[in-house]
């Protein structure tokens, strides 16, 4: 017998817990592929965000806004309330 009780060596299962299981894996990996195709210029404007304004009708988003966010350039709008709104912002 390999180990002198019926439960594993603490090291062992410390070693268990810390591998990445496969879906992590496959994240990781769908990341780094994301990541590799994305421009400097994009990956920076994942760190914009912007903010949506509201009037009687609902949410709207400047005209200067639309064009970044259509670039790429913007990573989120907050106070985008709506579901119709954001999808339209997508």
């Amino acid at each position: 017998m390999i180990f002198s009780n019926s439960r594993p060596p603490f090291l062992l299962l410390l070693l268990a817990l810390n591998t990445p299981t496969y879906a992590e894996q496959l994240g990781d990996a769908y990341i780094s592929n994301l990541m590799s195709r994305m421009s400097l210029e994009e990956k920076v404007g994942q760190l914009t965000q912007y903010s949506s304004d509201m009037d009687s009708t609902g949410g709207f988003v400047r005209d200067d806004y639309k064009r970044e966010i259509m670039l790429g350039r913007v990573g989120s709008v907050f106070n985008a309330y709506t579901p119709k709104f954001t999808c339209e912002l997508q």
